[in-house]
């Protein structure tokens, strides 16, 4: 009975630690750009498709379709021993991205909760495509 008690209270200790080692990476706007700012070696990926990419994207962002047959391939060609800072539009395919670069060997990923929406929202700067980096908040001529 004492052996049982015993493996109940590992196994529970296990899943916490488990889970809040997940959550860690999982950054909101501000403490996400602060540690992308304090990163020199960063990668950005953004994960959402071509067309939302083309709308405004962090500066200096890679963008790898999640939803691209050949997303795996791609995501593989990048140096899976730096830091990678992933995001979508509102954090759902990003979590999907950081999984399935867990599962391929990447050691240090970062995750903006609420994705590109939360960062515009917060006036955070934008690459437009056109060379300009302005607010997000802030409507471009074009």
């Amino acid at each position: 009975m004492k052996l049982l008690k015993s493996l109940s209270v590992i196994a529970v200790f296990t899943f916490l630690a488990c889970n809040a080692g997940s959550s860690q990476n999982l950054l909101d706007v501000d403490k996400f750009e602060t540690k992308l700012n304090a990163t020199p070696e960063a990668q950005i990926v953004d994960v959402r498709t071509p067309d939302e990419y083309g709308s405004g994207h962090l500066v200096n962002a890679s963008n790898i379709n999640i939803d691209d047959a050949a997303f795996d391939s791609k995501i593989a060609k990048l140096d899976k021993s730096k830091p990678t800072f992933v995001y979508c539009l509102a954090g759902g395919r990003s979590a999907t991205a950081v999984k399935k670069m867990k599962d391929l060997g990447f050691t240090e990923l970062y995750d903006m909760k609420g994705g590109f929406r939360a960062w515009s929202g917060a006036g955070k700067p934008v690459d437009t495509g056109n060379g300009v980096v302005a607010p997000a908040e802030k409507k471009l001529p074009v």
